[in-house]
């Protein structure tokens, strides 16, 4: 899609800014709204100017540091999510996008996008912290998997016809965004690992449980894949 996107544009806290418009053609709907600005700082870069600065760190719409104010609306359009997690299939072909940091007289503007949060790191760490064992996810490849889970089918000279598998997983107690649904299928791609499998019937089913929320981070909250037995 083509857009015009506003990007505030201030060099530091005493500084004046400005909001410097920019034209972006073929974006993905698929792409993160990062990756739309990593996309603008790449060409900005390239015409030899100096890219925007906005924070972020996990990009998996958990530690909130992406924040932002896009279009007047805090994180943007998209309900309930972190800016790191809005896509640009919100928006239209043809739509001038405004970005701009989150002000407030606690958290000024350090540079261009970027704000100082140190007034509420100092709420945080006042706070203190605590230290719970919850333990780790078990090792998939020590767990035993029965017959009605995975299942093989070999022809008689031993050759891979078909295989079959249920995986259970926790989703959670609610049901936040589509981190949720991913963390049901993230293992699939793997369920034949290195050999050519002509069929493969996969069955997930999440579960909304008393946890906590879940969702994929960095590996964790996959389904495993197993290594079925005939």
């Amino acid at each position: 899609m083509r857009l015009t996107v506003h990007v505030w544009r201030q060099s530091g806290p005493k500084a004046r800014g400005s909001f410097e418009r920019h034209e972006l053609a073929d974006i993905s709907g698929h792409a993160s709204f990062l990756e739309m600005l990593d996309v603008l700082n790449e060409a900005i870069v390239t015409a030899g100017g100096e890219p925007f600065a906005f924070e972020h760190d996990c990009r998996e719409g958990i530690c909130g540091s992406c924040g932002m104010v896009i279009n007047g609306i805090a994180h943007g359009p998209q309900g309930a999510v972190t800016t790191c997690q809005v896509h640009m299939r919100t928006f239209q072909d043809g739509d001038e996008i405004w970005i701009e940091p989150w002000r407030a007289d606690a958290f000024p503007v350090l540079k261009d996008l970027v704000v100082d949060r140190s007034a509420f790191d100092r709420i945080i760490g006042a706070g203190g912290f605590v230290s719970v064992n919850t333990g780790s996810a078990p090792d998939g490849n020590a767990m035993a998997v029965p017959k009605d889970n995975a299942e093989l089918a070999l022809d008689a000279e031993g050759r891979f016809l078909g295989l079959r598998t249920h995986t259970k997983v926790p989703i959670g107690a609610y049901f936040t965004n589509d981190r949720n649904i991913r963390s049901t299928t993230g293992g699939l791609g793997g369920l034949a690992g290195v050999y050519g499998m002509p069929a493969i019937h996969a069955r997930v089913t999440g579960a909304l449980t008393n946890m906590m929320t879940n969702a994929q981070y960095r590996g964790g909250a996959k389904p495993e894949p197993k290594s079925p037995s005939p």
